[in-house]
């Protein structure tokens, strides 16, 4: 199943509790005086066996990712339905696409490559002397 089949709620339609909890649309202000707008629309999950069966990824499923924004909060833990923020769909893409790319660095680096080619210091190391030569030591001097 996918997200496609989810229904999605207007968070400002919700019963009082849930609004109160969820805060749809509000603008938050970050430590550093950035406003964000909180989460305005949600699919509605009706079970946690609809939860388990919906893949937001390739490596990823609904239920892995829905009680990360909860707060701990009674009515929102406690009995269903849960909304969760459509855009937990684009959380779920961006954890996939970072998780491939860690692993394509692992197995470059396991096939006998080196991992600096991948994070753009190869050419660094091959143009600039160790930091030990520059103030005129070497490893064998300081063993």
């Amino acid at each position: 199943m996918t997200v496609e089949g989810l229904r999605v709620v207007d968070g400002c339609n919700l019963p009082e509790g849930y609004r109160a909890l969820l805060r749809p649309g509000e603008a938050e202000t970050d430590s550093h005086g950035n406003v964000h707008h909180l989460p305005r629309f949600f699919y509605e999950i009706t079970s946690w066996q609809e939860a388990h069966e919906i893949r937001l990824a390739r490596h990823f499923r609904l239920s892995e990712l829905m009680l990360v924004d909860c707060r701990e909060a009674r009515l929102l833990l406690g009995q269903f339905p849960h909304y969760v923020p459509c855009a937990i769909a684009l959380l779920a893409t961006w954890l996939e696409n970072r998780r491939r790319i860690r692993l394509a660095a692992q197995r470059a680096s396991t096939s006998g490559e080196r991992l600096r080619t991948y994070t753009g210091l190869e050419t660094l190391f091959s143009q600039r002397r160790s930091p030990l030569r520059n103030m005129g030591l070497s490893r064998r001097r300081l063993a």
